[in-house]
């Protein structure tokens, strides 16, 4: 995952995901929070591209777009399963 000023293109950060990341990511409070194909939910400063937090679950995350309802996150799994999981769920394990 990869951070890119608007303006001039170049890369302001990079952060290290363990696999793809082919959906879209959702900003909340500062953190960006998306998907990748190996199974990961991440939390990332949007500002520094730091690690804020990362949690497995079942399923990879593929072309879906999470959204974060309230305190929740929301996104589709490869396997057209849904997953509802706390954001601060996310920011608070370390799976890596």
């Amino acid at each position: 995952m990869h951070a890119i000023d608007a303006k001039t293109g170049h890369v302001l950060w990079q952060c290290k995901t363990h696999g793809p990341v082919k959906g879209g990511s959702v900003l909340v409070d500062g953190a960006l929070y998306f998907g990748d194909l190996r199974g990961f939910l991440w939390a990332v400063d949007a500002k520094t591209g730091r690690v804020v937090g990362d949690v497995r679950m079942p399923s990879g995350f593929n072309v879906g777009s999470p959204i974060a309802v309230g305190r929740t996150l929301i996104v589709g799994s490869r396997t057209g399963s849904i997953y509802a999981e706390p954001l601060s769920a996310i920011r608070m394990h370390h799976d890596t």
